[in-house]
Formats: structure tokens, C-alpha cells, sequence
């Protein structure tokens, strides 16, 4: 009879060294290319200036749970905020204490607010119980100014180690991160899908007989792959919304094609 190691390990082994050479430029290659496309495309053919300021506007972040900071104008260079205000929230989530500042400023490590005014409300956030000014004020938070810097790159065009300080930045903000988590397993989890594909379709295709083989078998291979990426993109939703893990969401369409593979084999080989 046919040795069935002879012809799968080749070709597993083959098909390996293309995942392994997928996720190196998954990772690292495409989404610097990406990146230089798009800038291509804005700057040279839509002639559109490239924005080099480091000057933000409008910002909004959570301090904790129960507080944030509403930023008119950041100028990271001269680790400057403007325009401040600092909400407290209690846990019915009502304005408890509010701090609206001129400026921010970074030195030596804190954070020190100038020309401050500190607002105290009731337990319902409906009457205000004190009201004090002060020259200077340090607030005690561990942010440092790079962390108020929002996202200046699409995910698609960030690289793995780009997307990773991405998200360590965002979980130190308090912001959710379940979409950047999903995209950073997604880079690990899109090149298996070759592999995949075929240790489910090798036995399933060895098992077809009968009359019309080769257009059922193509047939099959199109329904397969369509369910593949189905699977993918559920997967990626459910865990973009925070139903599932991103680790899990990520790699679904794997973890239930391997299975289906591994059942395929067994019946293969009785």
C-alpha cells in the first residue's frame, strides 16, 4: 500500500517553511511597506503635506476607572498640556471633584498643574460643597508625556513590536484594548492558515470516491476555505467585542479545523 508519511511529512515540511516565512513578513515587512504605500499615495499622487508637528488637540483619557483628564491642547516637546480638566467620578458614577487647570507641566518626574481651581461636589454631583484656587498643584499619577500621545498609525501599518508598545501604552491609559490585542494575535495566526487548509483537505480529499471526483474535490476545497474564513472573521469579532479572548478569537478557524483535520486522519487511517 501507499506510504502516507512519505507523502505528507514533504509536504507539511514545505508548507511549514512558508508559514514561518509568512509570519517574519506578516510582522515586520508588510506593515512597513503598507505604511510607505500609503504615505506614496498622500504625499506624492494627493499631494497632501506630511503632518510632522508633535502637537495634539482635543484629547481624552481615563486616569482610572472612576477618573479622567480632558486635554484642550498637548505639545509633547515642550511636555506641556493645556487647557486641563480632571473629573471624579464616585462609583454611581456622579461628578464628586473636578479639577480645571491653565496647564500641565512635566519636570523632574511630576506633574504640576498651574492656575488651578479644585471643585468639590455633593454625593449626587448636583451641589458644590467647596471651591479653592491654587498657584500650582502636582497631581500624582505614573503617566509620562510620550503616554498621552494617541495613535498616529493605522494597526495594519504598525509593526509587531510598534503594535505591542501600542497596546502596554493603552492598558496604561485604562483604555480598552481588545481590538489592538486581536490584530496582534491575527499576525501570528494568518499564516497557519495555509497549513491548516491543507491537514484538513489532504484527508479529505484522499477519502473522496466515486464519479466526479475532481469537481467535487474543487468543490469542496472552495466550501472548506469559505467556512475557513468565515470562522476567521466571527472569530475576530467576538473577540473585538470582549465575548471571547483575543488569543482565542484570533486563532478559531485554526483550533476548529485542526480538530476537524485530526478526526479526518483517524478515519483516514483505520
Amino acid at each position: 500500500g501507499i506510504n502516507l508519511n512519505r507523502i505528507f511529512i514533504p509536504v507539511f515540511l514545505i508548507t511549514f517553511v512558508f508559514v514561518i516565512t509568512g509570519i517574519y513578513l506578516n510582522t515586520r515587512i508588510v506593515p512597513d511597506v503598507f505604511s510607505k504605500a500609503y504615505n506614496l499615495r498622500e504625499i506624492e499622487l494627493c499631494k497632501r503635506e506630511k503632518d510632522t508637528s508633535k502637537i495634539y488637540r482635543n484629547l481624552t483619557y481615563k486616569l482610572s476607572d472612576l477618573r479622567q483628564v480632558t486635554i484642550g491642547k498637548f505639545i509633547l516637546d515642550a511636555k506641556t498640556l493645556f487647557d486641563i480638566t480632571i473629573d471624579t467620578l464616585s462609583k454611581n458614577h456622579t461628578l464628586v471633584e473636578q479639577i480645571k487647570a491653565e496647564k500641565m507641566v512635566f519636570t523632574d518626574g511630576k506633574w504640576e498643574l498651574q492656575n488651578v481651581i479644585e471643585r468639590k461636589f455633593n454625593t449626587t454631583g448636583q451641589e458644590l460643597i467647596s471651591e479653592k484656587k491654587y498657584k500650582t498643584l502636582f497631581l500624582d499619577i505614573s503617566r509620562k508625556p510620550e503616554d498621552f500621545v494617541p495613535m498616529t498609525k493605522e494597526i495594519d501599518m504598525m509593526t509587531i513590536d510598534e503594535l505591542k508598545n501600542e497596546i502596554e501604552k493603552l492598558k496604561r491609559n485604562g483604555e480598552p484594548v481588545n481590538k489592538e490585542l486581536v490584530a496582534y494575535h491575527l499576525r501570528f495566526s494568518y499564516p497557519f492558515a495555509s497549513i491548516i487548509v491543507l491537514f484538513t483537505g489532504i484527508p479529505f480529499a484522499l477519502g473522496l470516491s466515486g464519479k466526479y471526483v475532481k469537481i467535487r474535490g474543487v468543490g469542496y476545497v472552495l466550501a472548506m476555505s469559505f467556512f475557513y474564513w468565515t470562522l476567521l472573521s466571527v472569530g475576530r469579532v467576538l473577540a473585538e467585542t470582549g465575548i471571547l479572548p483575543a488569543f482565542i478569537g484570533a486563532w478559531l478557524s485554526n483550533i476548529v479545523f485542526f480538530i476537524v483535520g485530526l478526526l479526518l486522519f483517524k478515519n483516514l487511517m483505520r
